[in-house]
């Protein structure tokens, strides 16, 4: 698949639609015609992910009695969105949108870890909000 296919299709995975009867208002992402302006536009969601994970990761800490494995656990998480992000890009063969799916892929992973968390330490609770998207 060439550059362009891999990026048009990750762009339709990691764009979100906007629902219907909403309307949807133009963001800089809509218009972004570089790859260092792909990768500003994404920077507001990807720390918004990396705050609600680590929101969730310290409200899972301290109601779990097994805080040490959920420690491990996240290492080894951390360790595994690395080398995933890293394969995404490396599909790119070093070319500049790999670090646009990069970053995609970046995000997507934490905020489904943030999910995840919630999920398994915190949903019970109900003084914690939930993740965007959660039922």
């Amino acid at each position: 698949m060439n550059t362009i296919a891999r990026f048009t299709v990750a762009l339709l995975i990691h764009t979100p639609v906007p629902l219907l009867g909403q309307a949807h208002s133009p963001s800089p992402c809509d218009t972004a015609q570089t790859t260092q302006a792909m990768v500003q536009c994404q920077q507001p969601q990807r720390l918004a992910a990396e705050s609600l994970m680590a929101r969730y990761l310290r409200d899972a800490r301290a109601l779990t009695p097994h805080r040490a494995r959920l420690d491990s656990t996240q290492a080894v998480w951390e360790a595994y969105r690395r080398q995933q992000v890293d394969a995404v890009m490396a599909e790119y063969d070093g070319g500049s949108l790999g670090q646009v799916d990069g970053l995609a892929t970046w995000i997507y992973l934490t905020s489904d870890r943030a999910r995840e968390l919630w999920i398994t330490y915190l949903s019970h609770e109900d003084s914690i909000p939930k993740p965007p998207g959660q039922p």
